[in-house]
């Protein structure tokens, strides 16, 4: 992690992840668990590539790219659903 608190490399991974079909190495729900399932959500619904990536309020995490700001918000017991928020640029 950086040390102004983005996880950039961690979404890139999961964003890469999802075309060679790895699985995360990353503790559940840590920053770096959720930023990585973000960049792997990203991929799963063909967003461009994360520039940037940081862990926002609760289990959410904002990305910026191409399209613009990205919000994954992951709810459930299991962290396995996503609520997805786009504002274009």
């Amino acid at each position: 992690m950086s040390k102004f608190g983005y996880l950039t490399q961690e979404a890139l991974e999961g964003f890469n992840a999802y075309k060679a079909g790895g699985t995360c190495p990353y503790l559940f729900s840590s920053d770096c668990w959720l930023v990585w399932q973000a960049g792997f959500e990203m991929a799963r619904y063909n967003f461009a590539p994360p520039a940037m990536a940081k862990k926002s309020t609760g289990y959410s995490v904002k990305t910026r790219t191409l399209q613009g700001i990205i919000t994954i918000k992951f709810t459930g017991d299991a962290l396995d659903q996503t609520d997805i928020k786009i504002n274009a640029k």
